[in-house]
């Protein structure tokens, strides 16, 4: 009668997924993807992961037809293998996945497979790092679904003991231990017909402070906040005209550039030798 019900929720769905078999681990520092033969894989599937209470399933699904690439629907799969990761506040979830060194798009997966029980160990990857982003937050919210698990049940216990305070000391993953004050009050649900009054504090009138805000006002004593009058300008003086003859204005004119190639006129424009013009747009 007090057994729960679990729901099985899909979090998270990876159409493409590249499947390799792992070769022993040469040195302890970790596994290195470009020792798997990146460019064969054993097949392309699909990758789910299902949550259920605090428990973690990543499936790999192979496809039926492997031909159609992109399908997520069940009549289209065959589960190949499953990794199954629960772990207890504090534990590290390295133990059933672990990122490669030398990628961020590669994963190793402790997987089961699902016909004779056997554990062994795969090699995943994504074609795109915003797939492998998606993976690796998938599981990090775990791991802080976890946390606050502990910590829900660690409060409830605490307020068994007091019922009106209580000072828990939690520690999350990766950060240090701090104390957090709980207040648990108890309000009564309201009845049918029921009503709550609210009573709100009246706004004070700003009008007053409307008419202080010319600069003097605001200013320190003695000062302005405004800025100073630029000078005036000096007076101008009207210049004689000068006269050119006409030998000056046209030796000038035989010493400018010739412009008969390309004139910038609103776009682009095109003189002739003959003087026919031919015009374009932007």
């Amino acid at each position: 009668e007090n057994e729960r019900v679990q729901a099985n929720l899909l979090v998270l769905t990876i159409k493409e997924c590249f499947v390799y078999k792992i070769p022993p681990l040469r040195t302890a520092s970790g596994h290195r993807a470009e020792d798997w033969n990146l460019s064969t894989p054993i097949f392309t599937g699909c990758l789910k992961v299902f949550q259920a209470d605090t428990v973690l399933r990543v499936v790999i699904y192979s496809l039926l037809d492997p031909t159609v690439r992109g399908v997520t629907s069940d009549d289209h799969l065959q589960q190949f293998c499953e990794c199954v990761i629960e772990i207890q506040p504090g534990e590290s979830i390295l133990l059933f996945v672990d990122s490669v060194i030398d990628s961020s798009r590669y994963f190793v997966l402790r997987v089961k497979d699902p016909n004779s029980n056997r554990k062994t160990l795969v090699g995943i990857g994504f074609r795109e790092r915003e797939a492998a982003f998606d993976f690796k937050s998938c599981l990090n919210e775990y791991i802080r679904y976890i946390d606050r698990m502990n910590l829900a049940a660690r409060m409830a216990a605490a307020s068994l003991e007091d019922p009106s305070t209580s000072d828990v000391s939690t520690e999350s993953a990766g950060s240090t231990s701090q104390s957090v004050g709980v207040v648990l009050q108890h309000i009564k649900p309201l009845q049918a017909g029921e009503k709550m009054q609210l009573r709100l504090k009246p706004l004070q009138s700003t009008a007053h402070h409307c008419h202080s805000t010319s600069p003097a006002a605001s200013a320190p004593s003695g000062k302005s906040l405004l800025l100073p009058k630029p000078p005036e300008a000096p007076p101008i003086t009207p210049r004689a005209p000068e006269h050119h003859t006409h030998q000056e204005s046209f030796a000038a004119f035989e010493a400018a550039p010739p412009q008969d190639e390309e004139v910038e006129f609103g776009g682009w424009e095109s003189v002739h030798e003959d003087g026919h013009r031919s015009a374009g747009l932007i």
